[in-house]
């Protein structure tokens, strides 16, 4: 599959970013010219209905009077958000019969050369958009391996794609953090109502572990409702300990 741009990477001050350029000048420097550079892009029906599922589950969390800085983000924006995309389908289909730089021979092979750029700078300062350090930041790229004119022209188009992709993927995160954090609910009601219950509070162990193998962030979550709650304090405890350990020999424990 091609390569996924990360939204956790380090975050780049002026100077570093800069020098991060120009080492992209040579990275970059292998590409083959392509017709509709679009279907080289992330798609942006998938990345908008991921934004939307995002909104939506955003403003049920708001509706349950839960405070969330991403949440309240989003809510406040997403007019602004939609009004982008939109101006994006537009923009896209007029690029549609273009011919364009693909990127090729690196780990981002198979992207427009513009979009690659436009995501990094994104990725490395996290998506606090500073629109003249960006363009410093492609000037510093130019340096040593110019843009086309084509580029130039569909540079903002680009740019807006890279961003839409970037609230996409954290869209995509944010909707896994809910996920974990109703399966953390869920289990932490179940062990409320059964924490007498020796034998069934090993099944709810095993579904915990169980989550814990496919979800690394259950664990963390399933502790900060502890800590929220802060009822039956030495139960909690003792059955954290043990999902800390991965020990799935529960009934030795509890007997």
């Amino acid at each position: 599959g091609k390569f996924t741009f990360a939204i956790n990477k380090i975050l780049y001050d002026r100077e570093t970013i800069l020098k991060y350029a120009k080492s992209l000048s040579y990275d970059l420097r292998f590409f083959e010219i392509k017709k509709n550079p679009v279907k080289y892009l992330p798609s942006l029906n998938t990345n908008a209905f991921l934004i939307k599922r995002m909104f939506l589950g955003c403003k049920r969390i708001n509706s349950e009077g839960t405070k969330d800085g991403i949440c309240e983000w989003i809510l406040d924006n997403y007019y602004l958000i939609e009004e982008q995309i939109k101006t994006e389908k537009m923009e896209l289909e007029n690029l549609k019969t273009c011919k364009y730089p693909i990127l090729k021979n690196n780990v981002f092979r198979g992207y427009p050369r513009t979009f690659t750029l436009a995501s990094e700078f994104i990725a490395h300062r996290q998506g606090a958009f500073d629109e003249s350090l960006f363009y410093e930041f492609i000037e510093a790229f130019q340096i040593n391996e110019p843009l086309s004119m084509k580029e130039v022209y569909a540079l903002p188009t680009m740019l807006r794609a890279a961003l839409i992709n970037y609230l996409s993927q954290i869209s995509s995160a944010q909707l896994y953090r809910f996920k974990i954090k109703k399966e953390a609910n869920r289990i932490l009601k179940l062990f409320n109502k059964n924490d007498d219950n020796k034998e069934f509070l090993v099944e709810i162990y095993k579904q915990a572990f169980n989550t814990i193998l496919v979800d690394g962030g259950f664990l963390e979550e399933f502790n900060m409702l502890i800590g929220e709650k802060g009822e039956k304090e030495k139960g909690y405890k003792e059955f954290l300990r043990c999902l800390k350990r991965k020990d799935i020999n529960l009934k030795k424990e509890i007997a």
